[in-house]
Formats: structure tokens, C-alpha cells, sequence
């Protein structure tokens, strides 16, 4: 009976061990939960042919545990869906990143309509909707984990393009003079006039050139300085003209 005794006692205890060990397996599992909060674009829609938007997302940890360096990284991709087209616009990685329970990261990236990937045709004007979603790969075993998508017009407002075609738009950002704007009068001086010019529009702008004049005080009509031919000049971008004029025999 006492042998008898000894095997139920160790086999209880052996069964006890299994229990404990499978329940420690189960939390150790922890589910990896990166969830997208929602979609921004910028600028807002509607958008004309040929722009540049900004997509913002906010991630959420939602999980138990931290997620992210140095054991895993974690990827935000971002995709579009039209009447005939859909594709994968941008992935972002970040490696170096690790995100405790509740706390949050933002991600961005940019569709250009005009290329919305390589190769691809412009985006035609329609509505298209957003998709994000996150992707988490262990880095030592190459697995990847991916949560529920997110997309508009739920998680933010839809994509929508006008029939408007792109075009260059360009404008005079800023003026620098050199030396400065005050000058001795009859001092022989050769002064610099910068025009920075910006592209603002959805389309590459090809070589243009900048006219310099000036008016007195008092005069309805402007005295021609020159002109500066500038490069071309892509979307989002500014390039710089500039002339020198001898400034010794202007009036006070």
C-alpha cells in the first residue's frame, strides 16, 4: 500500500509538472497585437492629377509585451485600391524601434499619383481607397506576423483625384541681395540679386527664366535689370537665378 501510495503521489506530482510547465509555454506566447489606429493624407482630398500625399498612420501597441528591437522589426505597409488598379505604394521599416505595451508610432509615406510605384502608369482621377497594415519579423527566424488592415473610408477619408491635369506652378520664395541693400552712394560696388524659385505645382517645370527689375519711389513704370535662365525645376523643389549689376551710378 505504501508503494502504491508513492506512484500516485509521484504520478500527481509528475502531472503537476506538465500542467505548470504547458501554462508558463501558453504565457510565454504572448500574441503580438501592432495595431493601425487610422489614415491621414496630406494635403487633404480632393487632389489634382499629378500630387504628392502624404500618408500618416499611427500604430498602437495593444499586446502584453513589448514588440520590436532587438529581437524583431516592425513594417508598416501601405497600399491603394482603385476601380482597376491597386498596388503597394511604400514599406516602411523600422529596425532600431521597440514599442512597450499602449505606447504608439508614427509612420509616413508619400503617393506620388504621377508614379504611384516604379513603372506604373499615372493614377487616373477617381476615388481609391487606403490600406495599412503591420508586419512583425522575428529577425532570428525570419517569421513574419501580420495584424488586421486598415483602410479608408473607415480609418480615414478615401483618396479622391480631380480631372485636373498636372502642371508646373512656379513662384519667387525668397530675394537675397549681396552685400546687403544699403550701399554709399557712388561706392563702387557690384551688388547680387538672388531669386529663389519654387516649384509648386504637380509637374516638372523645364528651363524658364527669371526677369530683375526695380522701381523708384515715385516712378509708375519698372527699369529692366536682366533676365536669369534657371534649370529645370521638379515638382517640390527650388532652384536658385541670380544676376550681378553695377550699382555705382544708381540714384540716392
Amino acid at each position: 500500500m505504501k508503494e502504491v501510495g508513492r506512484i500516485r503521489r509521484g504520478t500527481l506530482l509528475l502531472a503537476l509538472s506538465f500542467f505548470l510547465l504547458a501554462l508558463s509555454g501558453a504565457f510565454g506566447q504572448q500574441e503580438i497585437k501592432l495595431v493601425p489606429l487610422s489614415i491621414t493624407l496630406d494635403p487633404p482630398p480632393p487632389v489634382g492629377k499629378g500630387a504628392i500625399v502624404k500618408v500618416t498612420t499611427e500604430v498602437e501597441n495593444q499586446g502584453t509585451r513589448a514588440v520590436g528591437f532587438p529581437s524583431e522589426e516592425i513594417t508598416v505597409e501601405f497600399s491603394y485600391l482603385g476601380a482597376r488598379v491597386s498596388g503597394t505604394f511604400a514599406k516602411i521599416t523600422r529596425r532600431a524601434i521597440s514599442l512597450d505595451p499602449e505606447a504608439k508610432e508614427r509612420f509616413e509615406a508619400e503617393l506620388d499619383t504621377l508614379e504611384p510605384e516604379s513603372g506604373k502608369s499615372p493614377l487616373e482621377a477617381g476615388t481609391y481607397r487606403i490600406f495599412v497594415q503591420v508586419l512583425v519579423t522575428d529577425i532570428r527566424t525570419g517569421t513574419t506576423t501580420s495584424t488586421p488592415a486598415i483602410s479608408t473610408p473607415s480609418a480615414g477619408p478615401n483618396l479622391v483625384i480631380l480631372p485636373v491635369e498636372p502642371k508646373p506652378d512656379l513662384l519667387i520664395s525668397d530675394i537675397i541681395f549681396t552685400p546687403g541693400l544699403i550701399i554709399p552712394k557712388g561706392e563702387k560696388r557690384s551688388l547680387i540679386i538672388a531669386a529663389k524659385v519654387k516649384n509648386t505645382g504637380t509637374l516638372d517645370a523645364s528651363q524658364s527664366k527669371v526677369e530683375f527689375s526695380y522701381r523708384l519711389k515715385g516712378e509708375g513704370y519698372f527699369h529692366l535689370l536682366g533676365l536669369s535662365p534657371t534649370d529645370e525645376i521638379p515638382r517640390r523643389t527650388e532652384k536658385t537665378a541670380f544676376i550681378t549689376e553695377d550699382v555705382s551710378t544708381w540714384k540716392a
